[in-house]
């Protein structure tokens, strides 16, 4: 875990090891010239036909093993492809299982294809000095020379430019976030302590954070990076960090982290630290492409399987070491954040304590965000306590849960054990809080007035004018409404008018009801929220996804095993008919079925009064198409164009408010595209006759070469 300053000292590393790569890559290319000008007239010729040949091998060496990795990726493509749902879920457990029973053989999986990528760079680079030895065979045949030459240095840079870029401590001199001993020498000490204790030799820099996370890296020799959240200092006695410390000291001595390290590694670089450089671009750089592709699968596969094992062998080596009831009362506080977190947005809340009610940035996020944690753990701990002793751990857990940490300690109840902190520690705290808000407010700084006004000035101006309306429930509008109200605090009229919404609108309009209402309830811990959500799935498939996993969360935190089975079962029949019907029935592709559509008599006249009204005079025209699976399965499509000059709020506005109108207005099934949009140029509107339903009636004066001449 890291946190890097990449705008400073980052770029420049990765730069000036670019420029390093290149060098090496001219000298080996300029070597293996010089060496072939040299030896050309010296070896006999039996030793120039063993670099033919081993140039040729190298070559089909390099092509197979190429050719077999894109065979490999085409293969998990076709499997993912053809498995059913069930039939994917049942071999990832299946999988995970085998990973948690014998991790070290499922392991080497995940190591083959970064051995074989390895294989591949030495293979081009000595593919790249061969090139550069025969091509002093051809010193008069300037064509044939240049291209060696060129090819020679292409390949070997090839090779050299696809080694990974060390983090080195070097990064992290000018990350603000990181701080010195010397600012914080009770902090340091604490962390010092729990390494010596866990015997972690090295430098140490400790990053502060506005969360309540803990984590740590390391790089190079005995270097490492330890990432504190300021959130959890605030709430951690001195000797409570220090068991959070050893657990994350335990991870870097732990033999599992010893053999994964070069893998994770390689996967912190795939995932963030390539630099858009000029190996980058080349086209050789596909050869690699299909090797990380399966590393990348396999090591996501390992990771999600393998992690709760990894934090059950940490907790095992911490726990050895510590107060067992102080490591308890840790994890117990820990978890309040999390839960915190699901809570929030349920209440009413004054409208000072609203993100974005003052109007410039606010300079004590996080420390208002301690204070309401803490506040909130005062009345809330009990019901919080009870809930995480009911928990199941859910199938992607990265760990395990709180009941089975306490459990593994040998402790049964969940009692807070308090432990008193230094003078000097407790200092350290505030000041890291302070520092904590003062990075808040300086990353919020510039964008903090376009948020207010998206997040509070909108949402004012919104209800205001419902207000002022009568407060009306509009099956179009009302959505807008609600969220405004819970943008703005005001959570008990929000909730009223979802009730209105379910009790009058037909079920077709009243589907994000039934979704916010459940979501508020299941967010209360109230089990009634979860056929709420199961009824706007039902009515509208674009709740699919983000309702099926708010059930999963609730079932899992609440230890609500009975729903949790119903629940895996209808995910299945959800996933299968998403990927049998919605993936494919709103996406557009070449082949699909298009054709001309014909909607029941009134339809599209009401749609059309509706969508230019919508169109606040921005609308060019509007096409309609049908697109097809069966007879029984379409959709209709319509596609807005906008006059040319249109800015993007303004289209995003019109095809938010159209949208909404298309979504409720009736049960029929709609899709809605921007004529622009990638994959719009797949329907063929021009080509299908009746598909342009709507043009905008242009004024003599727009008409080029109508009008007086001045």
């Amino acid at each position: 875990m890291w946190i890097i300053n990449k705008k400073s000292n980052g770029d420049k590393i990765n730069i000036r090891w670019e420029i390093a790569k290149i060098a090496v890559s001219l000298v080996l290319c300029a070597a293996s010239l010089a060496g072939g000008s040299i030896l050309k007239d010296v070896l006999p010729e039996a030793v120039k036909d063993i670099v033919a040949i081993m140039f040729i091998v190298l070559f089909f060496a390099m092509f197979a093993i190429i050719i077999g990795a894109y065979m490999a990726v085409d293969n998990i493509k076709k499997k993912q492809k053809n498995r059913t749902v069930r039939e994917d879920r049942e071999a990832f457990l299946e999988q995970k299982e085998r990973i948690r029973k014998a991790w070290r053989s499922e392991l080497a999986k995940v190591t083959f294809p970064r051995v074989l990528a390895s294989a591949l760079k030495v293979i081009f680079v000595l593919e790249g000095i061969c090139l550069g030895l025969v091509a002093t065979l051809f010193p008069n045949k300037y064509v044939v020379f240049a291209f060696c030459c060129f090819a020679s240095f292409i390949m070997i840079f090839e090779g050299i430019g696809r080694i990974a870029t060390p983090i080195t401590s070097a990064y992290l001199k000018d990350s603000e976030y990181y701080v010195t001993e010397e600012e914080f020498p009770a902090l340091y000490a604490v962390v010092k302590r729990a390494a010596k204790t866990m015997e972690v030799d090295g430098r140490f820099f400790v990053a502060l954070e506005g969360t309540s996370n803990a984590g740590i890296g390391d790089y190079r020799r005995n270097d490492y990076s330890i990432i504190l959240g300021a959130l959890l200092l605030g709430v951690l006695t001195e000797e409570e960090l220090y068991t959070v410390l050893l657990h994350e000291f335990a991870h870097v001595k732990s033999g599992i982290h010893k053999r994964l390290r070069r893998e994770e590694r390689l996967a912190h670089w795939l995932m963030n630290g390539i630099p858009n450089t000029i190996w980058q671009r080349s086209i050789l750089k596909m050869a690699y492409s299909p090797l990380e592709s399966i590393f990348m699968y396999r090591y996501t596969l390992f990771n999600v399987a393998f992690s709760p094992v990894r934090e059950e062998d940490a907790d095992k080596m911490a726990f050895a070491k510590c107060d067992r009831d102080v490591a308890a009362s840790a994890l117990i506080k820990i978890s309040y954040d999390e839960m915190l977190a699901w809570e929030v947005g349920n209440e009413d809340s004054p409208e000072e304590d609203l993100a974005y009610f003052t109007e410039e940035s606010p300079g004590d996020l996080i420390s208002s965000r301690l204070a309401k944690l803490k506040k909130a753990a005062e009345t809330k701990a009990e019901k919080w306590i009870y809930f995480r002793n009911r928990e199941i751990l859910s199938r992607s857990a990265s760990h395990p849960t709180l009941k089975m940490r306490l459990q593994a300690l040998g402790i049964e109840h969940f009692n807070v054990k308090e432990s008193a902190s230094s003078p000097l520690y407790e200092q350290e705290v505030e000041k890291a809080v302070k520092k904590a808000d003062a990075w808040a407010e300086k990353n919020f700084r510039a964008s903090y007035l376009k948020l207010r006004a998206e997040n509070y000035l909108k949402p004012l101006e919104t209800v205001k004018e419902w207000e002022e309306e009568g407060r009306p429930l509009d099956p179009v509008k009302y959505g807008d409404v609600e969220a405004a109200l819970r943008n703005l605090g005001r959570v008990t009229e929000a909730e009223k008018l979802l009730d209105r919404a379910i009790a009058e609108l037909p079920s077709y309009a009243a589907a994000k009801a039934y979704f916010m209402k459940g979501a508020l309830l299941m967010h209360r811990f109230d089990a009634a929220g979860i056929d709420l959500v199961y009824r706007a799935i039902d009515e509208n498939n674009n709740y699919v996804q983000e309702g099926i996993q708010m059930i999963g969360e609730f079932c899992c935190l609440t230890g609500n095993e009975e729903e949790l089975e119903r629940y895996r079962e209808r995910v299945v029949e959800l996933m299968q008919n998403k990927f049998d019907v919605s993936d494919k029935l709103f996406t557009l592709n070449k082949g699909d079925n298009f054709t001309r559509e014909t909607l029941p008599e009134g339809v599209l006249e009401r749609d059309i009064e509706s969508i230019t009204a919508a169109g606040e005079g921005k609308l060019d025209a509007i096409y309609l198409v049908r697109k097809s699976l069966s007879e029984e399965v379409f959709t209709s499509i319509y596609v807005l164009k906008f006059i040319p000059g249109t800015d993007d709020k303004t289209q995003e506005r019109v095809y938010h408010n159209v949208f909404m109108y298309l979504d409720t207005v009736s049960d029929w099934q709609y899709s809605l595209y921007v004529y622009d949009e990638e994959g719009v140029k797949n329907i063929g509107l021009e080509k299908i006759e009746g598909s342009l339903v709507w043009l905008r009636e242009v004024a003599p004066a727009e008409v080029p070469g109508d009008g007086e001449e001045e």
